[in-house]
């Protein structure tokens, strides 16, 4: 509606009456909207039209860390690693300082535009402290190969380092060019 190019994230044919899916998707784009830092994408408007469920986000012209590798062979320099970490890091601690633990690092969700900056996308998962009443209890949330021993138990107890911990294993694989881990 202002005339700009946005990227759209959308749910759609929910069966009638999955109050919980639509309170799950709105909570995603209330949390972001609440998120304002350089490293994270933001929200711009969220609605619902013809059953489509989406929110509108500032479209990032750039490609996920996940393709960037395997672009550049699956291993990066240790110089650029440690610049991805920083930004990703002070991504994290803004989220954190707001009582927002992400649940998914990984190298899809940490988007790299045409200047190199770096962009914390995708938070499905996310959790605010203060609105513990819509996370699942007992399921297991995450990407395995990025998931802390903490969140892969899936009791509910995890905290920002659950976060750290998948950072530390996306720089582990962006350095490396294997993950931390080679397991199904």
């Amino acid at each position: 509606s202002l005339g700009r190019q946005v990227a759209l994230t959308g749910r759609r044919f929910w069966p009638t009456g999955d109050n919980e899916a639509t309170k799950r998707f709105r909570r995603e784009a209330e949390i972001i909207a609440r998120l304002h830092h350089t490293n994270i994408v933001p929200v711009y408007a969220i609605g619902e039209d013809k059953g489509v469920h989406y929110f509108a986000m500032q479209f990032i012209d750039g490609q996920s860390l996940a393709e960037y590798a395997s672009d550049k062979g699956h291993k990066l320099p240790l110089d650029e690693v440690a610049r991805i970490g920083h930004d990703a890091a002070q991504a994290l601690a803004h989220a954190h300082e707001r009582n927002v633990i992400h649940r998914d690092v990984k190298p899809s969700n940490l988007l790299i535009d045409g200047d190199q900056r770096i962009w914390l996308t995708d938070f499905g998962l996310a959790r605010h402290d203060n609105d513990l009443t819509l996370s699942l209890s007992g399921a297991l949330l995450g990407t395995p190969r990025y998931m802390s021993p903490e969140q892969a138990e899936a009791d509910g107890h995890i905290d920002h380092r659950a976060d750290l911990y998948g950072l530390g294993a996306t720089l582990y694989e962006l350095a490396s060019g294997k993950p931390v881990f080679e397991a199904k």
